[in-house]
């Protein structure tokens, strides 16, 4: 996985973390302060509107943030488990949402949101449930009886 950084480096995915091609220097070198993914597969990279960089690992989505260069983990995204990403399934959409691949489903969401706190996870509501095909309800007991 490739991405280019505003600075006009480009940022290079392995499958042990992440390198950073400088330009001005001409040469491959360490990704500052990337010792935290050093041990995961780079599956997938995207810079977001603010310039950040969002990285899909065999451990989770990482977040890298220019201004303060300093990486965050999202292992899980409203309950989600977010580590086992499709090579290369990431975009931006015109909306600056990051659309991926992950666990064979769609994952959109707003970056912003995730960096602020934004997000919320829905209420869950069951209608029914069942047990090895048994319908069961709060006042059924262990062995089958109401």
């Amino acid at each position: 996985a490739i991405s280019e950084m505003g600075n006009g480096n480009i940022v290079i995915g392995t499958n042990s973390g992440i390198l950073l091609y400088n330009r001005h220097d001409n040469k491959v070198e360490s990704f500052p302060g990337a010792e935290v993914i050093e041990d995961y597969a780079v599956k997938g990279m995207i810079i977001d509107k603010e310039g950040d960089l969002w990285i899909g690992t065999t451990h989770g989505l990482w977040l890298y943030q220019t201004k303060s260069k300093t990486f965050t983990c999202y292992e899980h995204g409203n309950g989600a488990l977010l580590y086992m990403f499709n090579f290369n399934a990431m975009a931006l959409t015109d909306k600056g949402c990051i659309a991926l691949v992950v666990n064979d489903n769609l994952v959109i969401f707003n970056p912003s949101d995730v960096k602020h706190g934004k997000t919320t996870i829905g209420e869950l509501v069951l209608t029914q449930l069942s047990v090895s095909g048994v319908p069961v309800n709060s006042t059924t007991k262990s062995d089958g009886r109401t």
